[in-house]
This record gives structure tokens, sequence and C-alpha cells, in this order.
């Protein structure tokens, strides 16, 4: 029999159950995503543990709207009342949010080779936008870094301090270069920055100016 049939006492309940935890483990699978490539989960942000009730909602609701629009009618009334305590700052959070919609909405007519594409397409997008920071947001950095050493030693060792950088930054760029009371600090913002390659910038700086101060700031704590 089909679920979606119009009398809802014609649904199987294994069937009914089947679609529910289906929707219930694409909203895990997507939480997981979720922890894994975003930067605002990496700021602390929660939204993912929503993740699995907002799913359950919209499969009920919309298997209820299958065989009684009335009542289907009644439940999205009552959800214009929810409001967002804090707001959703990031525009990605809409984006998962919106995926959690659209994969319970695919659950719910059953159509598991569109589940399966977007599902595909999304890990796709999000891994290749982790491993090549820029590649779908053009001008974005991961993060800054501000180097703060004695002129005399900037005199000696610049442009070796500056091969370092381009060598070992991805996508690096000079952002400011300021010089005060015998002191110059530089800052360069960055596309990505790997662990390893981190250490090895690190000691290559020190190498050329022993008396160098380091500060690296991530905007997206999953660049490194």
């Amino acid at each position: 029999m089909n679920l979606l049939s119009e009398n809802p006492r014609a649904w199987p309940l294994v069937w009914l159950l089947a679609q529910i935890g289906l929707s219930l483990a694409i909203s895990m699978l997507l939480a997981a995503l979720y922890r894994k490539f975003s930067a605002a989960a990496a700021g602390g942000s929660d939204t993912h543990r929503s993740f699995w009730l907002l799913a359950l909602s919209v499969t009920i609701i919309f298997l209820t709207m299958r065989t009684s629009i009335v009542t289907g009618l009644t439940l999205i009334g009552a959800l214009t009342l929810v409001r967002f305590r804090n707001p959703i700052k990031e525009p990605e959070e809409i984006g998962f949010i919106l995926l959690v919609i659209a994969c319970s909405l695919t659950v719910t007519v059953w159509r598991l080779e569109v589940l399966g594409t977007v599902l595909i397409i999304a890990s796709i997008v999000l891994a290749v936008q982790t491993l090549r920071p820029g590649v779908f947001t053009g001008s974005a950095r991961a993060g800054l870094i501000i180097l703060t050493l004695p002129s005399s030693q900037y005199a000696q060792g610049g442009p070796s301090l500056t091969r370092v950088l381009e060598k070992r930054l991805y996508r690096g760029a000079l952002e400011g270069f300021t010089e005060n009371d015998g002191e110059i600090v530089m800052s360069y913002t960055f596309g990505g920055l790997p662990q390893a390659s981190f250490e090895d910038l690190r000691n290559d700086l020190l190498d050329q100016a022993p008396g160098l101060k380091l500060n690296v700031v991530f905007h997206r704590t999953n660049s490194t």
C-alpha cells in the first residue's frame, strides 16, 4: 500500500515508522555535517541540536497535510507563532535548516533518488569548500596573521619574511603595515593554513627573525 494514501487508516504502521526513522537519520547526518564543516558550529553555535526535532515536526506535519488540509493548515498557522529566542546570524545556518526541511519533505513523498542526490551533492560541496577555502566564497579569508618585530630586524630580513609568507600561506595577501617607535607590525590575510603548514611557517619565520612575535587569528577553525 501507499503510505501517502488519502485514507490514514490504510497506512501500514511499519511504513510510517520507516519514513519517520529515515527522516530522523537524515537529520542526524546533517547535524554531523554541520559540526564538521560549519564555521558557525566552530564558533559555538548549537543550532544542529534541534535538527532532529525540526525533521520530525516537518515530516509529521506534511504527512498530516496529505490526509487533512484543514488540520495541516492549522498546524502551519500555529508554527507562525514560534520565533527564535536568539537570531540566526550565519547564512550557512539558514542553509542547513532549509536542507533539513527539504530532506524531510522529500522523505514524505518517498523520492529516495532525489534525497540521495541532494545529500551527495551537499557533502561534496561542503568537503571541497573546506579543503579548498575560497573556491565558492571568492575573497573569503580563513584568518589573519600578525607579525611584530624590531625595525632593525625587518631591515635585514624583510624580503626573506615576505618570501616565507608567500610560500607558506594559501591565498595570502598583505592587509596592513605599520611602523612606530622602532617596531614593525605586518598583517596578512590567508585563505587556508593546515596545522602542519603552520608549524613550518612558524619555524621559517623565527629562523629569519628570532625576535619576531607571531599572532594568528582563525575566522574558521576548520581551516587548520
